[in-house]
């Protein structure tokens, strides 16, 4: 955070300035994260007013003034009515959405919003999101995947806090191999919450590779156990050459971005099975030739 603060205001702040300012707005921070009821968040801008502070218009130009607007803010907080406070918290977290549009008189219509959040955690096959859930009436949530090669599990649902799952914030969760349909009406749902899905490929497609790196590494054993003979040279020739061509095969195939992705650690695994296989043929060849 002091690097942070010195690179963004041209000043220099220290690590016992950051300290006094974080003990100083403690309170304040912790009166946000009630007012939510979503517990704390560190990346949030009004829980942490030293996040904001370099992309205000009036920009603090020294270590007194960066102490007279934490003053200022740890004073004001507690002066604000619960909805002021639980909205400015939530302003911390999350962007509005206003959309500037013509609605038809007497038909019905539709507004499609579409936004492109990063897979946290890849190539982890677990992907969450926190989706706005309780902003209408009823909340129709589909998850698709887009490529035949891949199917999803059931998905899992429930608050930020994950206090409550599935159902008891869900009407219905309807799942299918590559489409998840979850429906919620209850008034009393949670405005925010949490859902988390898997991905996996199909078993013929990840089958294909996880057998050729079991040959591979099979192969490999195989390799450092062969007696120092005339047969040999043929012996590593033959354990070798016909697995890289095969690993090689595999590793080439076209895959979907989603499932190289998904399959990305044994594309890994593979190949660097196949370079030790290398690195191992070569060592024997090198030792049986007396290097």
């Amino acid at each position: 955070m002091a690097n942070y603060l010195t690179i963004e205001l041209e000043i220099d702040v220290y690590g016992a300035d950051v300290d006094r300012w974080s003990t100083r707005t403690d309170s304040a921070r912790r009166s946000f994260a009630e007012a939510l009821g979503e517990g704390e968040d560190p990346d949030s801008s009004s829980e942490c007013i030293l996040l904001a502070v370099p992309f205000m218009p009036s920009r603090p130009k020294s270590i007194s003034d960066i102490d007279e607007l934490v003053e200022e803010y740890c004073q004001t907080i507690p002066a604000m009515n619960p909805r002021a406070r639980q909205a400015l918290a939530e302003y911390g977290r999350r962007w509005e959405v206003v959309i500037d549009t013509v609605v038809p008189v007497g038909r019905a219509c539709s507004v499609k919003l579409l936004e492109q959040r990063p897979w946290v955690d890849a190539p982890s096959p677990v992907m969450k999101q926190e989706l706005a859930f309780g902003d209408a009436a009823t909340t129709h949530i589909e998850i698709r995947a887009a490529d035949h090669s891949v199917v999803l599990d059931k998905p899992s649902v429930s608050d930020v806090l994950e206090q409550h799952h599935d159902l008891d914030i869900c009407d219905e969760i309807r799942p299918t191999a590559d489409t998840v349909a979850i429906y919620a009406s209850d008034p009393d749902r949670p405005y925010v919450a949490r859902v988390g899905i898997r991905a996996r490929v199909r078993p013929a497609h990840r089958w294909i590779i996880i057998s050729v790196l079991a040959l591979v590494v099979g192969a490999g054993a195989v390799a450092a156990i062969l007696p120092d003979d005339e047969l040999l040279v043929e012996s590593l020739a033959l354990l070798t050459f016909p697995l890289t061509l095969a690993g090689v095969v595999v590793l080439s195939r076209d895959a979907t971005p989603l499932a190289e992705r998904l399959l990305r650690r044994w594309r890994v695994g593979l190949a660097a099975a196949i370079v030790a296989l290398w690195v191992l043929t070569l060592v024997r060849l090198l030792l049986s030739a007396g290097f």
